[in-house]
């Protein structure tokens, strides 16, 4: 358990100092990036909008019908939904967050498959823990200028207008600009480097160093194909490190010469 709610990883911790919160794979990971993601107040309108825009694509089929049987309020109504969809979908603001979530869904995909085979490989998922760790932050750190490039030729390309980066910022409707605050900074910290942020959060908080060394030790006792993993080493450090208090010092001992057995049956 995570131990967001009323504290449960505490009082767990209290009855059984070493459990370990190890993230739930039957679980899909990507859920949880995208319901991080929309902490972001724009990233979470997008989402909003696209649930929007698909609802009336995937029901267009059955508008001719309702429009025969509409009258004249419930056309303009329908009409209206479909003009302000259609108005969201050409947006900067769709288009970019549209190309942020597209590299950051792609980048966590490996990963997030991994964990959900049936036939899982820890080792391999917990080597893509860190190459995707190491992906997301250099998108972080270095990609931001082939994004901002990416977008803007898309927009070109299907001829949607796009914003000066270089104009100030101006907050919503109400024409307030945000005192030395550009359009650029606006999409680079407050909805690039956001997202971005929340992803690593989670990733980083799921699957942190002790959780990725823990879940690779135990693979030493994966009972597959009679034990082929074995490897004492990797069991005494798991004994040692993470349940010291679990086994007496005679026993620790004595433990490498009883597992020999087990490496020769």
């Amino acid at each position: 358990m995570r131990g967001e709610f009323n504290g449960l990883q505490a009082l767990i911790l209290n009855d059984c100092r070493y459990a370990y919160y190890v993230y739930c794979f039957a679980y899909r990971l990507q859920l949880a990036l995208v319901v991080v993601a929309r902490e972001v107040v724009e990233v979470h309108q997008f989402f909003k909008d696209l649930s929007n825009i698909v609802n009336i694509a995937s029901a267009s089929s059955k508008r001719h019908d309702e429009l025969q049987k509409a009258q004249a309020t419930e056309i303009t109504r329908l009409r209206g939904d479909a003009h302000n969809a259609y108005n969201r979908l050409r947006s900067f603001e769709f288009i970019f967050i549209l190309h942020i979530m597209k590299e950051v869904l792609g980048i966590t995909d490996n990963f997030c498959q991994a964990l959900q085979r049936h036939s899982q490989d820890i080792l391999n998922a917990m080597s893509l823990v860190l190459t995707t760790k190491d992906l997301i932050q250099k998108l972080r750190d270095d990609g931001w200028n082939e994004l901002l490039k990416n977008v803007i030729s898309f927009c070109e390309t299907w001829e949607l207008d796009f914003l000066d980066m270089n104009a100030q910022y101006v907050v919503g409707h109400s024409h307030n600009k945000k005192e030395d605050v550009t359009v650029e900074h606006h999409y680079r910290v407050d909805i690039f480097f956001a997202t971005i942020d929340t992803q690593l959060q989670v990733l980083k908080s799921r699957f942190n160093e002790n959780v990725v060394e823990l879940l690779t030790l135990t693979t030493a006792l994966d009972p597959k194909e009679f034990f082929k993993l074995l490897d004492i080493d990797k069991i005494c450090i798991l004994v040692n490190k993470f349940y010291p208090e679990d086994f007496s010092q005679q026993e620790k001992e004595h433990l490498p010469y009883e597992l020999k057995h087990y490496e020769l049956d």
